[in-house]
């Protein structure tokens, strides 16, 4: 788009042109003349900003225009103390408008490589988009530069800039666009969308209609050219040409992105068609036959007509794809895909996410020609667990990871004690007929890059799931841009000597690894590789021994097939020799019990880490460790349960205690377009690490940075958590105190009754009435929302209790009823595999634990956003629960259940499962492992009489508005009982009545008159009750805190998280 809006701009109505462009000539000259390379970033960047910024671009200085400016130095963010360079926008007196940030940086600056720890080791354009953050909302724009380069970003992406080099400004064409783009006039605008931002907006829009566009149509060509070859050949088996239909497509894709790259002749494929239309043949398949020509010559080369042999495997021969038969008339459809512009409109990146969709599309495909049961929406990515990754993300796995273990290579060799090199050094540098001569200095620089090279061009990065490839495809363009920095770094060292040799072909070749269980994901990823390396003299790099086809899970045929993955002889080479360097991916998510008998039996006898509810991702974990060198990184994006959930203690444990984790970044819910996973990245060290670097990373473009050291989670028995403040520690310290006792040390705690089948076991208040079944099987039952703090507000609900102890034999009416239910009972786990006879609930929980009074009732479904997450209460009279509630049952009589439920309902545990225990769900095995004081039962005492209070009250608040409700309910019939007349009392009478007639209740004048009293009645009897409950709550809080030693600092922190 910028280069069809740059056509209509016209250069001679800039002003001032021939001065502009005067300046940058000086600068061009300055910079060929070496005269800066001595001088610091701090020095220079006044000038750099006032001739670039003001005089070029137009932006006005304060000395210009003092009532409002454009331009300042050295701006402060709005959130810290940190500096950039420049800020361009609106400035007066009294406020800052920033939109642009500027970041300098000395001549010899790599602005991608990450800075000394002064700048927080982060490279320059990060430490830009750092300040763009913090510097408000309106503030979209980064520049940063080191003089001779300058980059121009949008603050949604740091992958993506215009680059200019400030030497070749002067040039007229290139001026045009950097003047176009960064001009006060163009990228400011005070008021509304200035015209680079409606650009950038356009530019977005365009490139989403359009990929959008070109999927919907891939897609039915798939369809319809699958039909055909169904159509045309009926003795070929329809998975057979499935897979032909897709080879298809993805010749033809390759085709059109060489045909607009110019790696093939212009529009080669509309010509076969013209040729195919003008011949005499009577056939009805002469394209066919002309597009077969074609793809031998793509494959073996045809000089006479422009083609070189590209081979690959991707056009290789394949007899039974040319036996096929295909007419012309699906030609016709297919040549609409040559119509999109496959250089600019559709990038390697768009393509990436079309690829993704297609392996969705041909499983959903593949299963409806199996006569599998198909969820057109979510079938292959419940199946299969995939979800595509955000560029974004794959980016910042790559860095930490590729990068990351690059960087370790880096201080290994050396890196931070060479020597500091002056202009004295680089004189040094001599080339003459002996060869190359320069001093020590150099020398050093010279051993070290040539060494750090060694490591580049040895590394082997891995995808164990690798999917369309887009982690391959970030790791392939984060080491060619290594390369390139690496082969710049020595030839400056060596006086401008280069070494020339093809570096992408040989990332491909020797550094990129993946594996998938899905054959077409497979040839995708080959394809989107070769179309980032594809070039008009060379072959494609052969992939086959790079990218691979099979179960990375499973190396047994027994249980796998021919997908089975024997590692050690896949990659032989390496993994014998010591494995992976790094490996990196977005694994599936998919949970055990949605896999074969046989292939969990096989999982929990291979993978140690196999406990409970385990998900596949875990298992991909523990494979990659076991593939990696001594001093390899993992890093994945999975689901944030790993941080918590119960399923994944003993993968915690196997990495926590070898001291492996290095960093966790917390990424929430919004991740994944079309899935609302809780997902975190986790950064795997195998050398061992002494600090843990924790991110939240909800805002991902302003995170949250701490450090813990290496042994933190261990006192939280390897829970592992994200808190935005360090100084919660010695809160915890003291929550976790060594000489308190666990709840589990006193008390029963689990989870509530599992039926397997809601419905046919229980029963509402309205079904009791015709329910033939004998009344003693019948016992009340809770779900989670059936009670609050302090309070069980329903017991209305009936459960049929059976166990494997029931006799149903001496209850007919009940064996009656079951009977009708026992062919969908029968399919539940628990009977499949023998533990449960077929009547009886899934997990029926020990029926004396349920039947004991008092106990704990405390929900168990509480988001971790929420502001309350204990939410907990006695039982009394003997009710049971579901799995949507835990209990808490003595053991013994040395604590009270009245004691603990005070400590349950504090602010300071609520707290604990704020910060420490984020999972979706109270897990009973995280309540066994809270620390209580283990006091005596006269200190006891006090704890208990509060208890018994609040008890007391919420019955009495609670029986009273409910008594009210249900009057109003009578007597006025609303519509329902909205929560505002639920809570009548904290409501002025007004606000009262409209509610009520905002329900479309009924009275009149002199009964609205008659209800004022009854309502200012009841709403102070309720305000009453509710102020001893507030204050008895507070003052239970405050024995808590003191109970567990907590500071009044650390009682701030608490009571205002």
């Amino acid at each position: 788009m910028l280069k069809s809006v740059m056509e209509t701009f016209d250069f001679n109505q800039i002003k001032n042109l021939e001065e502009k462009q005067h300046i940058l000539l000086n600068w061009k000259q300055v910079l060929e003349s070496q005269s800066l390379k001595g001088l610091g970033e701090i020095s220079i960047h006044g000038d750099f900003l006032i001739d670039i910024f003001s005089n070029v671009l137009g932006y006005k200085r304060v000395t210009e225009n003092q009532e409002e400016w454009n331009l300042v130095h050295e701006k402060k963010t709005f959130t810290d103390a940190s500096k950039a360079d420049g800020a361009l926008g609106f400035f007066t007196p009294d406020s800052d408008d920033i939109r642009v940030v500027i970041e300098l940086k000395s001549l010899r600056t790599d602005l991608d490589a990450r800075q000394q720890r002064q700048y927080g080791k982060i490279s320059p354009v990060e430490q830009a988009f750092s300040y763009a953050h913090k510097s408000g909302k309106k503030c979209i724009w980064i520049i940063v530069s080191n003089y001779n380069e300058l980059r121009f970003y949008h603050e949604a992406s740091s992958g993506e800039y215009e680059e200019f080099e400030v030497s070749k400004l002067s040039d007229p064409e290139e001026f045009r666009r950097f003047y176009y783009l960064l001009s006060a006039e163009n990228l400011i605008s005070k008021e509304g969308t200035s015209v680079i931002e409606a650009l950038y907006k356009r530019n977005e829009a365009d490139e989403e209609s359009i990929s959008k566009d070109f999927y919907s149509n891939y897609k039915q060509m798939r369809i319809h050219l699958f039909e055909h070859m169904k159509q045309h050949n009926p003795d070929r088996d329809e998975i057979l040409l499935l897979e032909k239909t897709q080879k298809i497509l993805d010749r033809f894709i390759f085709v059109c992105f060489c045909e607009d790259t110019g790696l093939l002749p212009e529009r080669i494929f509309r010509k076969i068609m013209t040729l195919a239309r003008e011949s005499f043949a009577l056939e009805e398949n002469k394209i066919w036959k002309e597009l077969k020509g074609l793809f031998r010559a793509i494959d073996k080369g045809l000089a006479s007509h422009g083609i070189n042999a590209f081979d690959g495997s991707i056009f290789a021969e394949d007899p039974e794809l040319d036996s096929l038969i295909i007419d012309d008339e699906i030609f016709e459809e297919l040549a609409k895909i040559t119509d999109y512009d496959f250089e600019s409109d559709l990038n390697v990146n768009i393509l990436g996410h079309i690829f993704e969709q297609s392996i969705s599309d041909l499983e959903e495909l593949r299963a409806e020609i199996k006569g599998e049961k198909t969820d057109r929406k979510n079938r292959k990515r419940k199946k299969e667990g995939i979800y595509y990754t955000p560029e974004y993300i794959t980016k910042y796995i790559v860095e930490n990871a590729v990068g990351g273990w690059l960087e370790d290579r880096k201080k290994d060799l050396g890196i931070d004690k060479l020597p500091q090199l002056t202009e004295e050094d680089y004189k040094s540098v001599k080339i003459s007929k002996n060869g190359l001569k320069f001093n020590k200095n150099i020398e050093k620089h010279i051993v070290f890059w040539e060494s750090y090279k060694e490591k580049l061009m040895s590394i082997k990065v891995l995808d164990p799931a690798c999917g369309s490839g887009a982690f391959l495809n970030q790791a392939f363009d984060f080491l060619y841009k290594e390369g390139q920095k690496v082969n710049k770094m020595l030839s400056k060292l060596k006086g401008g000597q280069k070494d020339i040799f093809d570096l992408d072909k040989y990332i491909l070749r020797s550094n990129l690894y993946g594996v998938d269980l899905n054959k077409e994901a497979v040839e995708i990823t080959k394809l989107s590789l070769w179309l980032k390396t594809a070039d008009k003299y060379s072959r494609l790099t052969v992939l086959d021994d790079n990218i691979k086809c099979g179960n990375s899970l499973i190396d047994d045929p027994e249980i796998a097939g021919t997908k089975a993955f024997k590692w050690e002889e896949e990659f032989s080479g390496f993994i014998r020799s010591g494995g992976f360097d790094v490996v990196i991916g977005n694994p599936p998510y998919i949970n055990v019990e949605l896999v074969s008998k046989e292939v969990k039996e096989y999982f929990i006898k291979k993978y140690k880490t196999f406990y409970k509810r385990y998900d596949i991702f875990g298992l991909f974990f523990e494979l990659s460790i076991s593939k990696l060198v001594s001093n390899g990184k993992v890093s994945f994006i999975i689901p944030s349960q790993i941080l918590n959930n119960l399923s994944y203690k003993k993968l915690r444990d196997f990495i926590l205690e070898n001291d492996w984790l290095e960093k966790v970044c917390y990424l929430g819910d919004k991740v994944f377009l079309d899935a609302n996973n809780d997902v975190c990245i986790l950064v795997i060290d195998k050398s061992g690490v002494e600090l843990i670097d924790l991110v939240n990373a909800l805002n991902f473009k302003n995170p949250i940075l701490s450090v813990v050291d290496k042994d933190y989670f261990r006192k939280f028995d390897n829970v592992i958590s994200i808190s935005n403040d360090i100084s919660n520690d010695s809160i915890f310290k003291k929550i976790f105190n060594p000489e308190f006792a666990k709840i589990s040390d006193h008390f029963d705690v689990f989870q509530g009754i599992v039926t397997g089948n809601n419905p046919v076991y229980i029963f509402e208040e309205s079904q009791l009435e015709n329910m033939n079944i004998e009344e003693e099987l019948l016992y009340p039952i809770l779900l989670g929302r059936d009670f609050s703090k302090w309070i069980i507000q329903n017991t209305k609900r009936r459960i049929l209790y059976l166990d494997a102890n029931t006799d149903l034999e001496k209850y007919p009416l009940t064996r009656n009823y079951i009977l009708g239910f026992k062919e969908k009972l029968q399919t539940r786990r628990e009977c499949l595999n023998n533990l449960i006879p077929w009547y009886s609930l899934q997990w029926p929980r020990d029926k004396s634990k349920l039947n004991t009074t008092p106990k704990i009732l405390i929900q168990s479904t509480r988001n971790q956003r929420l502001k309350t997450r204990i939410v907990a209460t006695i039982d009394e009279i003997g009710v049971y629960g579901t799995q949507g509630l835990n209990f808490i049952v003595p053991k013994n009589t040395s604590l009270s259940v009245y004691y603990l439920i005070s400590i349950l309902n504090s602010e300071l545990i609520n707290f604990l499962f704020q910060t420490k225990f984020l999972n979706v769900a109270i897990k009973a095995d995280y309540l066994k492992g809270v620390k209580i004081p283990n006091i005596s039962k006269t200190k006891q005492k006090q704890f208990i009489e509060k208890s018994i209070r609040m008890l007391e009250l919420n019955r009495h608040f609670y029986g009273l508005l409910d008594k009210f409700t249900h009057f109003i309910e009578k007597i006025y019939k609303p519509k329902r009982i909205s929560n505002k007349l639920k809570e009548f009392f904290t409501l002025p009478f007004t606000d009262f009545i409209k509610e009520l007639k905002g329900q479309k209740a009924s009275f009149t004048r002199k009964e609205e008159f008659e209800l004022m009293e009854l309502f200012e009645e009841q709403k102070e009897k309720a305000l009453a009750l509710k102020k001893e409950i507030d204050e008895i709550d507070n003052e239970i809080d405050q024995m808590v805190y003191d109970l567990y030693g907590l500071t009044e600092e650390e009682i701030q922190i608490v009571e205002s998280s």
